[in-house]
């Protein structure tokens, strides 16, 4: 993205990116649907975009044939204001990296592997994240959309998706310093060997190009008043121990985690005896996760008598999830914890507005340290460099709390 990478349209405010992430099968589709419906019953331009390999948009709206077969992989205006989009990732990855994926795939294909098989593992991990995040960059220079919802894959994929751009600058930096360093006497060598002279790799310049817009999309990625990550949980011990790691690597990442969505609440009406024990469960679940997941805002859904498609069941729910709130508001933008490396000490901070120290305790389970302040209580997940350290001097100044660890020996 050139200039600007933030830019203001013309009514004087900036677009709006929206990651929906979570565990498969809690409703992260439908809720990205729902937002967007709702953003543009608002007057906003949006754009719904399947971050997914595995395409399920077309399906949320009810639409009878996979977008890929209606529109070609590109925008699709389901109602005013309203696009959705599948990207055809076999059709965008020919047309940028055409060489690649066809020797790829003819190579597969010589060892006897199925044709539509070959064709598909020719797709390299990666590639998908990448398309992607460019059409991304495209809309936020083209100022195309007011909103950008993206329905995002499970977790662990998420957290590739938005780590990519660091990653690509990192591998392109060694490739280019690679070019340089090789002498053209070895290029003689390197076509005996079978491999492409590092000098006729034109295609670098495409990657240089790709690159630049990454780059700017990463920038993007990490602007608090841009963008804002969304956590689809259902009230499940195993569903939040994964969100609550979910939330960690994001906020590992800098990025803003300003809402969780608690799905599939049994509504008081099915509570007829036979759901008793889980309307009970669910409820101290609630409780856990409006706690643990604190500065950011937490807002509940019930579970429909019918499955959510179309747009007049998206726009219900819609109404249900936000009531009166804007859905392209940003909710929160206080980091709740940051991790930090300062000369070989790990150090974790943790934001606790109003809380006086000495009623502050702290204690290790498995890979989470939990915060106890009176009857409030909240579960840091540890990244993995933190798991085999205890917590050994905790400082509280200004609302922070400053724990360093040590090595457990």
């Amino acid at each position: 993205m050139s200039g600007d990478p933030h830019p203001i349209d013309e009514r004087g405010r900036s677009p709006r990116v929206i990651l929906v992430s979570g565990k498969g099968g809690v409703g992260k589709t439908t809720f990205a649907s729902s937002t967007g419906v709702a953003c543009a019953r608002r007057g906003l331009r949006t754009m719904v975009m399947s971050v997914d390999i595995a395409h399920s948009l077309s399906d949320s709206f009810g639409l009878t044939e996979h977008l890929l077969n209606i529109h070609g992989g590109r925008p699709y205006r389901i109602a005013d204001n309203l696009d959705i989009q599948e990207v055809d990732l076999q059709a965008e990855i020919k047309q940028h990296w055409g060489d690649l994926y066809g020797s790829l795939s003819t190579l597969l294909k010589s060892s006897g592997m199925n044709n539509v098989l070959a064709e598909e593992l020719a797709i390299l991990p990666g590639m998908p994240e990448v398309v992607c995040l460019l059409y991304i960059s495209k809309y936020l220079r083209e100022n195309t959309y007011d909103v950008i919802v993206l329905d995002c894959a499970p977790t662990g994929e998420s957290m590739r998706f938005i780590s990519l751009p660091s990653t690509i600058e990192w591998s392109l930096q060694k490739v280019y310093k690679l070019k340089e360093n090789v002498p053209s006497i070895a290029q003689p060598l390197l076509r005996i060997m079978g491999v492409t002279p590092i000098g006729d790799l034109e295609e670098l310049e495409k990657f240089r190009s790709i690159y630049t817009h990454l780059n700017s999309i990463r920038e993007t990625l990490l602007d608090t008043a841009i963008t804002s990550v969304r956590l689809v949980c259902t009230p499940e011990k195993m569903v939040i121990n994964e969100t609550l790691r979910a939330y960690m690597y994001f906020c590992l990442y800098g990025m803003n985690v300003d809402m969780v969505l608690i799905n599939k609440i049994v509504p008081d009406e099915a509570n007829n005896g036979y759901f008793d024990q889980m309307v009970k469960d669910q409820a101290g679940y609630i409780d856990e996760i409006n706690s643990h997941f604190q500065p950011a805002k937490t807002l509940q859904v019930r579970s429909f008598s019918r499955e959510v498609i179309g747009l007049k069941s998206l726009e219900s729910m819609a109404c249900d999830i936000f009531g009166n709130h804007a859905p392209n508001a940003i909710f929160s933008e206080e980091p709740p914890y940051q991790f930090e490396d300062i000369n070989g000490d790990k150090l974790l901070r943790i934001k606790l507005p109003s809380v006086n120290k000495e009623h502050i305790e702290l204690f290790n389970d498995r890979e989470y340290l939990v915060v106890r302040v009176g009857n409030f209580k909240r579960h840091v997940c540890l990244p993995r460099m933190f798991l085999n350290m205890k917590p050994c001097v905790a400082n509280f100044n200004d609302g922070w709390l400053s724990i360093r660890f040590a090595d457990a020996g």
